[in-house]
């Protein structure tokens, strides 16, 4: 996911950000014109599940445990991104 907004920037010229900040990616994306295909709540959602479990500090979800419905809500967000992302790249 983070991969895919990083290369729907570079594809378009945005120098490359070295974070893994979905919430941040965005927005560095919606600075410069690009449509990154998801809402700032669903950015902040990913980050909720990802961030912890890439970088844990103790147990991967110590505030929040997604359940299947949570978890296929963000396999959708990350679909649409990711099918975005392939369209840009393939338009430049």
């Amino acid at each position: 996911m983070e991969k895919a907004l990083k290369a729907m920037g570079l594809a378009c010229g945005t120098p490359l950000r070295k974070t893994h900040s979905i919430g941040e990616l965005c927005r560095g994306l919606l600075d410069v014109g690009l449509d990154p295909a998801l809402t700032e709540d669903e950015a902040d959602l990913l980050d909720t599940v990802y961030l912890p479990s890439k970088y844990p500090l103790g147990s991967v979800l110590p505030a929040f445990e997604p359940d299947a419905q949570v978890a296929q809500h963000c396999l959708a967000i990350v679909d649409r991104v990711l099918t975005a992302a392939a369209n840009l790249i393939a338009a430049n």
